[in-house]
């Protein structure tokens, strides 16, 4: 993601923002499409996938849009119940990054705190989809990204769609993991 200055976007800290956040968005209606659905192959908990396991990022496989993508990026899920743990290590144009995130799937808002930004995540179900929704100020103006996080019939690929709003407009990207 970009820093918006005075209604321009600045590259200053591109990859370091919407690589914090690139897990975290996703159009609503990925679940509806054939690849988004899911058979009892994949590892489920009380009928959802699981999406526990340590996921690399396929940069090759991925669409990013207009933005950079990260040079290497690896994910260890936790998924227990409604709880949601995500520790993200991801290689930039802007360096390392590393930080966790935690979320509800029952549709409540955990608060979370990445590179001192304050993120208001919230998850939930949508058929075999976990849309995960992350707010956050960026110099005065609401991001928006929403995530529809799937896995694949075998579990071994996780797909996030990605949809991102603010006030420069919207954009859509596919971020494609392979589980490890």
């Amino acid at each position: 993601m970009r820093h918006w200055v005075n209604g321009s976007i600045t590259a200053v800290t591109a990859a370091a923002v919407f690589g914090l956040l690139s897990s975290m968005a996703a159009t609503e209606n990925a679940s509806q499409t054939p690849a988004a659905r899911t058979t009892g192959a994949m590892p489920r908990t009380a009928g959802k996938p699981d999406f526990s396991g340590t996921w690399k990022l396929n940069v090759a496989k991925s669409d990013y849009g207009m933005l950079p993508a990260p040079d290497s990026r690896t994910d260890v899920i936790e998924q227990s119940g409604e709880t949601v743990k995500d520790k993200v290590s991801a290689a930039t144009q802007q360096g390392k990054q590393d930080y966790t995130l935690t979320f509800k799937t029952d549709g409540t808002e955990t608060v979370n705190k990445a590179a001192d930004r304050e993120l208001k995540v919230t998850g939930a179900w949508s058929g075999p989809a976990m849309v995960v929704t992350t707010k956050l100020d960026l110099q005065g103006n609401e991001i928006v990204l929403k995530a529809n996080w799937t896995l694949s019939e075998d579990g071994k690929t996780m797909t996030q769609a990605v949809h991102l709003t603010s006030p420069m407009g919207e954009m859509d990207q596919k971020v494609v993991f392979e589980k490890q």
